[in-house]
């Protein structure tokens, strides 16, 4: 892998590619997050930590690369290498015509009861393809974050058109002729959310459990209706 690209596999990853990207020393950028201190409640976090960390260290230019964790549950994972991550449009056929493959036996009910989330997603922002920053959060999904490896929310949202307040009954049996898996991608972060990074290491530094960091950063990829190519596909992994 190529150096300096980030990488929030694990803490330890994340701090030392956060490193290389800023061109200090890990103990040097972990001596300058504990240096920080308390954050003023006036301040925003993001923007706080980042001025005093660039007052010390040069910003980085950017777009820098990043390894992004892409959560899903498919019937191979290993389509992912072939095809790469396609979006919500370019997939709906073939979940559609899987999912109805699946309905057999099933009685369709009542009506779907996040239905007017469906209305609500016909923007060009809910393409994806999505992903999370960290892989913790990817793998374990803590707080209000969906488990994409559990049930992908398209699969909920086919269910839901084909069998309506059902849909459960459908989202099991389709949970029981796939795999959950984590997809790793190469793909560009901003300043943006390279601050996001900044944030988490800090509370890393000052004491909090690596989990919950990431999820307070709260750190999303999306493509916005273009999806990854086959060569930005690092690895797959069934969990």
């Amino acid at each position: 892998m190529p150096n300096k690209i980030l990488d929030c596999s694990t803490s330890n990853s994340t701090i030392c590619s956060a490193s290389a990207l800023l061109g200090v020393g890990t103990n040097h950028f972990q001596d300058i997050l504990k240096n920080i201190g308390p954050i003023p409640d006036s301040e925003n976090e993001e923007d706080y930590i980042s001025q005093k960390i660039y007052s010390i260290v040069k910003k980085p230019t950017f777009p820098k690369k990043s390894l992004w964790f892409h959560a899903s549950r498919v019937e191979q994972p290993d389509t992912f290498i072939k095809e790469g991550i396609l979006t919500k449009n370019e997939i709906y056929d073939k979940i559609y015509k899987f999912l109805k493959n699946l309905t057999q036996g099933l009685k369709s009910y009542g009506e779907y009861p996040n239905e007017l989330s469906v209305t609500g997603k016909s923007c060009i922002n809910d393409e994806g393809p999505y992903a999370f920053l960290f892989k913790n959060v990817a793998i374990k999904t803590p707080g209000f974050n969906h488990s994409y490896s559990e049930t992908p929310e398209l699969v909920e949202d086919i269910a839901g058109v084909l069998l309506g307040e059902n849909y459960t009954q459908l989202v099991s049996k389709f949970q029981s002729v796939t795999v959950p898996c984590i997809v790793t991608f190469l793909a560009s972060i901003d300043e943006w959310s390279f601050n996001k990074v900044l944030r988490y290491a800090y509370l890393v530094a000052i004491g909090n459990k690596s989990l919950m960091a990431a999820d307070a950063v709260k750190a999303y990829y999306n493509g916005y209706g273009l999806f990854v190519p086959p060569s930005d596909i690092l690895k797959v992994e069934a969990l």
